[in-house]
């Protein structure tokens, strides 16, 4: 009996340990991939930083100090410089980066297509209501959060989401000065104030982010371990 014991004791002690769980796939921002944790809290903190913003203009129809500041340092260009940079936001040219990005990413499996299919509806959807709720006025009209720069905001970060690893820095790069340039624009054309524009350019990073790290997360069962093949393409992403 002991030496049954015994046996059974030594057998246990050789059992393989299991083995490690794949890593956490990456998000969209740098070259390197980054956990979603990190992903999920820079997201969160855009987004509590836009509501933070909008409950310090809400009904509010005076420039900020800050608006001001800005207001005064953006460069006079030729009003047809503006409005091309506008044309740059508009459906027609938004709605195909979209489309290119959902089907890329349908490579990395649906959860990640569906991110970059929906981030961007939901950013300009949430613009608009939030435009109500903090009811800050511009001219007469709702302007926090800009709906434009958060809309634009969403297609560059699932853009850099969409895309393999080694080109994330380059479009991040361009998608960055692609909503820095819309930010003056709209301020520029006095469609918003600058906080509106940076509101915006939060709340459109901020739902990306929030949403690609959400489509990350794999529920896990009682005494189920996590494996290469579940994880998938995106564990390399």
């Amino acid at each position: 009996m002991s030496e049954s014991t015994g046996i059974d004791s030594v057998a246990e002690c050789r059992v393989p340990p299991p083995p490690h769980a794949p890593p956490e796939r990456g998000t969209s921002v740098g070259s390197l991939a980054v956990p979603v944790a990190v992903e999920l809290w820079t997201g969160g903190l855009l987004l509590v930083g836009m509501l933070v913003l909008g409950g310090l203009v809400a009904h509010e129809s005076r420039p900020t100090i800050f608006d001001q500041m800005v207001q005064g340092r953006v460069p006079h260009l030729p009003h047809a410089v503006w409005t091309g940079v506008v044309h740059l936001g508009s459906p027609l040219v938004l709605v195909p980066v979209v489309l290119l990005c959902a089907i890329w990413a349908l490579r990395q499996g649906v959860r990640l297509a569906a991110v970059c299919a929906l981030s961007p509806i939901v950013a300009a959807l949430l613009a608009q209501i939030l435009k109500h709720v903090f009811d800050r006025l511009d001219t007469g009209v709702a302007s926090y959060p800009s709906g434009t720069v958060a809309t634009v905001a969403a297609v560059a970060a699932v853009a850099v989401i969409a895309v393999d690893r080694r080109w994330k820095p380059a479009v991040a790069v361009i998608g960055g000065l692609l909503v820095v340039a819309m930010c003056l624009t709209v301020v520029a054309l006095r469609w918003h104030y600058p906080t509106d524009a940076g509101g915006g350019a939060a709340l459109g990073v901020g739902v990306a982010m929030v949403a690609d790290g959400l489509s990350a997360l794999r529920p896990r069962t009682v005494g189920s371990e996590p494996s290469a093949v579940s994880a998938g393409p995106s564990a390399h992403r």
